[in-house]
């Protein structure tokens, strides 16, 4: 995990007499520390007495390197005047070591090279003369690349996000023969690794972002460029937020629980099959600052966010990298109910930019995916204003999905064109584009989310050329051909990306190498892929193999591909086509690879080769189950899926790979797997088991599995086809061991008492276990984000992840470290952190001078295995440079920490607190680290309640866990830990708001992120016959007769919800209190509360089961599930109607009028002309309440909340029919935008019932909307047809418009009208001042009604009226207006009380 550097006192001592040696010594907390076995070298690096902080970081990460290739330790010395460089490697610019000079013609010349306005920027010498090595910069940055291009391009060391390529075989140092001066040809180059999928930096935290900058710093890249979605789809991303109006939109980065609205489903990584749940180490898998946020209020989560993001940026500086943040400017979140040109939100837009980050280096401001330019526009001139009124020294960039000239002609000449691609591998040719006088930056994507993919290969997105369609009949040049284009006017080049690694890892390399290719090496996509196969497969290989590979990885892997599917599409089902082609030719390829393994004596080789295997596997493994899953026997089920699910796991090289993991559990195992477990276990009469898992123990095997409650009256355990157990295990066991010692294959049968006989059902699906001294299969690592550097003072934290057949108990890890060239290794026991991951903390303070050189051993009990592979003693091991640090002072410890009803609270720390860091434990003696860190929160907030789920995703079971608070300063320092306090897990409380989401156990559901609830978090992914419990919930005496549950579904979904007490069903002791349905209510993010009748009345203590389904819709899910109260409903008229907007009529007279028919609320009733009318509402609900022909049905109409809308085309016979329309007068409900010309000719053909007669209906008028401004307005129509008996009504649009338009009209809702009789009516409304409107009854004038000032808050008013079956509304007549003074109000439900006996 994290981070943590925990001070005790005696660390304060140490500190304190660091600081006094900055007097005598460089500036930082460098620290005397014993030679001891510190090994001499012929060799030295010399630094200026003057260096600065990255130049001393420059020397050390030399020193480490030429310690790993060679295993000379080579000191590092302040170079004096006429000292001896024999054999020195001289490190520094003129301004801080005089010893440069003998470079100085060479640096001068410099100056006149690289981009323009940038001449002589990040460039450096490297000259060899006589026995010294030169090492010179024009600057900071030119230093550190300068010894990064002399490890990499003359000592063969590759560098890559996939970790350092270097040869196992140590061997003797000795100097390049080297002349070389080079400035970069663009002076901004690096990455855009786009947030939204699991794949890239949606779920970096903060020892990703420290590992992958520097790695770019290694690879002398320089930029990193990070997109913020804050609308799209409803994601706000974590690291931009603004307070506008008073509201502050929830920020989150999708989680696997979450999912992504790009048909991304969540899934509990708790559930994941084939051993995957293994790899993740917190009860979801995501960013730090994004989890462990349930209980936090939305200014805590978005300083969360924004306080990580600068930490990133502070890093990134420190290592000569700068920072980009990118936003869709035309775009904001629904939450602040206006468009984002609204008066003031630009402004504050761009101020809460400069606020939070006072060092950003670029702002990019980004048209959308889909822009509105004028909007774009307006809000690219309002913010480029506010920022130079600013004073900000921060460049500004216009990006977007290719920027076209009049976007670069219009904004102002400092701004730079920075556009990614618009989908494709290379990129437009700059001066042709936008002329020579605007700085342009190229962005070509390295990957695709649609016609490519990033599981596999990076299909169609060659370095040579990139294929636009799938057929490949339409191409463009590819990243190379159009970098040369580019390569000597374009200023800048970074790259789109999700994946940073695996298929992607040799592409990345060329857009880090291309701009200092000054001699042309890269001509071709071949010629890069060489050099990668040469670096990271090749060593001591064949020249046949190794072009052999070269040929596999640049030409031939691409000609295979097993679906064009990407992430942002819906995830495939498996077509059952014939793949038995691809399948041979990519065993061809497996066996070359194979080949070259049998050959390599190279372990890293070896261990790299192995996930190019994994890769090639996995590509062919999919094509077996898209020919032959959809015909696979229960039996056979996981033989090929485990295989191919398991490729993602064992080629885990970074984060974005570790992402993919979860992305093809979320999706392919969830969704297709699953599926088809679920359909072939509903044949079963007795049902097998399921997700039976078999662990390995040294003297057997543990058996465990899951059934349904109440279904089994016992188990009985098989080895290979024999009952292992004489008699039947109970019913309620899911576990068992059995004591074995060899291979075995297991499965469990259920027994049911059927007709009097004990009956067994289907067998599991078979697992085979070696177990004993069988078991020879050696557990693998996987390190993510491994520590490379840490600064001075500070831990270096390490995080192991073991994929292994062992119980986790038999699971142990060491790490081994010592200082760089010292003789002995000090094994440090890693802590379990949960379940196989396993974590340790290095105090880095002794080894500032030197380095740590580390690796680490795990062992299930027989088998061990060691990462780094090519690690070990006196072997070719991980090193983490210690970088100095002008502060390390911590700040002081947090004071007064305090817990009360489960949340903690502390007083604000002193000095320059930054962050607060919580750690917790079942031990009241327990240290803080990496084993227990739980999250961080920003310096503002000082309290934090946990979310009720452990490590392992299981509730916390214990009712007493201890925590402790430290506090961290901005460069990551951190204080002495509080004491421990103890927390006791409160009771909840029934009779008040509960969140769903503390259930205590759940069935067929999960946590989720979730926009618009009430905590962020809700249950969902509920599926028919689960159920969230919650345990001995006490009632006290009290009776209470309903439950009120708030909940949302979008319009595929909805369910039936079912409460029990004691027991979700009667089989398992349970009784059902009531039921009701949950019909959609327009959005997974518009919640609702319904009130379920209870049956009878809950009192006393009980475990409470809320029961999910049947489903209604298409979706497999049925509701999102927020908060739920139980109450005593006072008794009421059966009779009495209620209405929500959904039963009311918003009847605009004209589209002047701004009133809306939200899903919860219709909002300013007021206008002349104004109606409210009482009825039946029918929303449009596919294969629900419509069916449709030719057209769909959407959730939510764009800035509408719960108003589901039919999209209508404009193709001639195309329709849709409302089913069982209830009697009464019927409106149409519906939005258009067209211009004048457009708006003839717009008919409908309605017909009802048996009807075969239309009634023609002609659309002509607008309804107000801008949909080119992104907005959305409603008008009724009258249709003239009236229902006189329940029936289907059919709208068919009988020919084409004679202005063909790509959206007809949006339909929203159909409307009945309907008389009542009543003598009261209640009004739920909101307004600031009173308002007065007029009944109507049957269209005549009843009496006028006045709703007094309610002071903005909702409140209800009770009327007496005399109503007599009649047709209900209020109207806003030109008296009521005129009364009004423009005051408005909002509706939110009515009811009507009816007559007493």
């Amino acid at each position: 995990m994290k981070n943590k550097n925990l001070f005790r006192l005696f660390s304060v001592l140490i500190l304190v007499s660091s600081m006094l040696l900055q007097i005598f010594s460089f500036v930082g907390c460098e620290k005397e520390i014993s030679p001891g076995s510190v090994t001499a070298s012929e060799y030295r690096i010399v630094v200026g007495k003057d260096m600065t902080e990255i130049q001393d970081y420059a020397a050390k990460e030399l020193r480490k390197y030429l310690y790993q290739l060679s295993g000379q330790d080579v000191e590092i010395v302040t170079g004096k005047e006429g000292m001896d460089l024999t054999n020195a490697f001289v490190v520094g610019t003129l301004e801080t070591n005089s010893l440069v000079a003998s470079v100085q013609g060479q640096l001068a010349g410099l100056a006149e090279t690289g981009a323009k306005g940038h001449e002589g920027e990040q460039g450096y010498v490297l000259k060899k003369i006589g026995s010294t090595l030169y090492i010179a910069g024009t600057d900071d940055a030119g230093v550190l690349y300068g010894v990064y291009g002399l490890l990499d391009d003359h000592y063969g060391i590759g560098f890559y996000f996939s970790g350092d390529a270097i040869p196992e075989e140590k061997k003797a140092l000795t100097m390049p023969e080297v002349d070389e001066a080079k400035t970069p040809r663009q002076y901004m180059r690096g990455i855009l690794p786009w947030t939204n999928f699991p794949q890239s930096a949606t779920v970096y935290s903060m020892e990703d972002w420290i590992f992958i900058i520097d790695q770019m710093a290694r690879m002398r890249m320089n930029f990193l460029n990070i997109h913020n979605y804050n609308g799209q789809g409803g994601h706000n991303e974590m690291y931009h937020s603004f307070e506008y109006n008073g509201i502050l939109p929830r920020n989150w980065n999708a989680t696997a629980s979450s999912g992504h609205v790009w048909s991304g489903p969540g899934w509990d990584v708790n559930e994941y099959r084939f051993g995957a749940a293994d790899l993740f180490d917190d009860y979801d898998f995501g960013t730090d600052s994004t989890l462990h946020n349930e209980y936090l209020d939305n200014k805590s989560v978005a300083a969360k966010g924004t306080s990580m993001f600068q930490q990133v940026i502070d890093h990134a500086h420190s290592r000569g990298v700068k920072i980009g943040l990118g936003l869709d400017i035309d775009i904001v979140m629904s939450d602040y109910g206006v468009a984002a040109n609204a008066e003031g939100l630009p402004e504050a837009q761009a101020k809460a930019v400069m606020e939070h980050y006072d060092n950003l280096d670029v702002l990019l401001l980004f048209t959308s995916e889909y822009p509105n330019l004028p909007l774009w526009k307006d809000c690219y001139d309002r913010i480029y204003k506010t920022v130079k009124e600013a004073g900000s020294s921060m460049q500004l960039a216009v990006s977007g999905w290719g920027v076209n000239s009049e976007i670069a002609n219009y904004v102002a000449d400092d701004v730079i064109v920075a556009p990614i691609s618009y989908y494709e591998s290379g990129m437009v040719d700059g001066v042709e584009t936008y002329g020579e006088d605007k700085e342009y930056w190229g962005g070509p994507w390295m990957e695709r989310d649609f016609n490519s993919s990033v599981y596999f290969y990076p299909y169609r997105m060659g370095l040579d050329l990139c294929s636009v369609n799938t057929s490949d009949s339409v191409t463009s040049p590819g990243t190379i051909p159009s970098y040369q284009t580019n390569k000597d006017t374009m200023a800048g080049l970074f790259t789109l990306s999700w994946r940073l690694t695996d298929g992607v890892d040799a592409k990345m390399m060329y857009i880090a190498k291309a701009p200092w290719d000054l001699e042309g090496k890269y001509k071709t996509g071949r010629d890069v892929y060489e050099e990668y196969v040469r670096k990271c497969y090749g060593v001591g290989l064949p020249e046949e193999t190794v072009q052999n590979l070269t040929d596999l990885v640049n030409e031939d892997e691409a000609t295979v591909v097993p679906t064009l599917w990407s992430e942002c599409l819906g995830t495939p089902s498996f077509t059952g086509a014939d793949r038995s082609s691809d399948i041979k030719s990519l065993q061809s390829m497996i066996d070359r690879v194979d080949a070259a393994i049998s050959m390599s004596s190279d372990n890293g080789c070896i261990a790299r080769l192995g996930k190019l295997r994994d890769r090639l596997v996995c590509a062919q493994y999919y094509c077996k189950l898209d020919q032959s899953f959809g015909s696979t026997d229960w039996q056979h089920l996981q033989d090929d899926f485990r295989i191919w699910a398991q490729s993602f796991m064992t080629r885990v090289d970074d984060i974005s790979s570790l992402g993919n993991v979860q992305s093809s559990q979320n999706r392919f195992v969830q969704l297709n797997y699953v599926a088809r477990e679920t359909e072939l276990r509903s044949q079963q009469e007795i049902k097998a088991p399921l997700n039976v898992e078999v662990k390995a123990t040294e003297s057997g095997a543990m058996l465990t599995w899951e059934y349904e409650y109440g279904a089994a009256n016992g188990f009985n355990v098989y080895r290979n086809d024999e009952k292992v157990n004489a008699e039947p295990l109970s019913g309620t066991v899911r576990n068992f061991f059995d004591t074995y010692n060899g291979e075995a294959t297991y499965t469990v049968k259920a027994v049911v008492l059927k007709d009097a006989v004990l009956t067994e059902g289907v067998a599991s699906i078979p697992q085979i276990c070696k177990t004993g001294t069988s078991n020879d299969h050696a557990p693998q690592l996987i390190v993510v984000s491994p520590p490379t550097s840490v600064r001075a003072g500070q831990n270096m934290s390490i995080n192991v992840r073991i994929l292994d057949d062992n119980v986790y108990e038999e699971l142990q890890a060491t790490l081994y470290y010592r200082a760089l060239g010292s003789d002995a290794y000090t094994a440090k026991a890693m802590d379990r952190r949960v379940k196989a991951t396993f974590t340790a903390d290095i105090d880095s303070s002794p080894f500032e001078d030197t380095g740590i050189e580390y690796y680490v051993v795990v062992s299930d009990g027989k088998n061990s295995a060691v990462w780094p592979a090519t690690g070990g003693e006196d072997k070719l091991n991980a090193v983490c440079t210690v970088a100095a640090s002008a502060d390390c002072t911590a700040p002081l410890t947090p004071a007064n920490v305090q817990a009360e009803n489960g949340k903690l609270t502390w007083s604000a720390a002193a000095d320059d607190v930054f962050q607060y860091r919580i750690y917790r434990s079942d031990q009241p003696s327990f240290t803080p680290n990496s084993a227990t860190f739980v999250t961080y929160v920003e310096a503002g907030t000082t309290s934090f309640k946990d979310v009720n789920r452990g490590f392992d995703g299981k509730q916390l079971s214990d009712k007493t866990y201890y925590y402790r608070v430290t506090a961290v300063d901005r460069n990551m320092n951190e204080s002495i830990p509080s004491a421990a306090v103890k927390v006791d897990v409160t009771d909840l409380d029934p009779l008040s708001n509960t969140p769903f989401m503390l259930a205590d156990e759940q069935k067929e559901s999960g946590n989720t992120t979730q926009e618009g609830s009430s905590t962020g978090t809700v249950v969902g992914w509920t599926k028919v016959n689960g159920y969230a419990k919650f345990s001995g919930l006490n009632f006290g005496n009290g009776s209470y007769n309903a439950v009120e549950v708030t909940y949302a579904a979008d319009g595929s979904s909805g369910g039936g919800m079912e409460i029990w007490i004691d027991g979700p069903s009667a089989a398992d002791g349970g009784t059902k209190l009531g039921e009701a349905d949950l019909f959609h209510t327009g959005g997974w993010n518009i919640f609702k509360t319904v009130s379920i009748l209870l049956e009878p009345a809950v009192t006393g203590k009980h475990d409470i089961y809320f029961v999910y389904g049947p489903t209604f819709g298409t979706s497999l899910y049925c509701y999102n599930l927020d908060y739920f109260k139980f109450i005593d409903m006072p008794e009421s008229s059966e009779t009495d109607l209620v209405f929500d907007t959904e039963d009311m009529m918003a009847y605009r007279a004209s589209s002047a009028s701004d009133m809306r028919e939200e899903g919860s609320s219709i909002t300013n009733f007021g206008n002349i002309g104004d109606r409210i009318v009482l009825g039946d509402g029918i929303r449009p609900v596919e294969n629900g309440t419509v069916i449709t022909d030719n057209v769909s049905v959407t959730d939510t109409l764009p800035g509408y909340t719960g108003v589901p809308y039919i999209g209508v085309g404009n193709t001639a016979g195309i329709g849709f029919t409302y089913l069982n329309v209830p009697a009464g007068k019927i409106y149409l409900a519906y939005d258009k935008y067209y211009a004048a010309s457009e708006r003839d000719n717009h008919k409908f053909s309605v017909y009802v019932g048996d009807s075969t007669t239309p009634i023609v209906i002609d659309l002509k008028e607008s309804t107000g909307s801008d949909w080119s401004l992104n907005q959305f307005s409603i008008l009724y129509k009258d249709t003239g047809a009236v229902v006189t008996e329940t029936c289907d009504v059919k709208f068919t649009l009988e020919e084409q418009p004679s202005n063909a338009h790509w959206g007809l009209m949006n339909v929203c809702k159909l409307f009945v009208t309907q008389s009542y009789v009543a003598e009261q009516v209640v009004i739920t409304y909101s307004n600031t001042s009173d308002m007065q409107c007029s009944l109507y009854l049957n269209g005549t004038f009843a009496q006028t009604i006045t709703l007094p000032d309610s002071g903005g808050e909702e409140t209800s008013l009770s009327i007496p009226v005399s109503i007599e079956n009649a047709c209900v509304e209020f109207r806003i007549e030109e008296e009521d207006f005129a009364a009004n003074d423009n005051a408005k109000g909002t509706i939110y439900s009515m009811i009507l009380k009816t007559k007493s006996e």
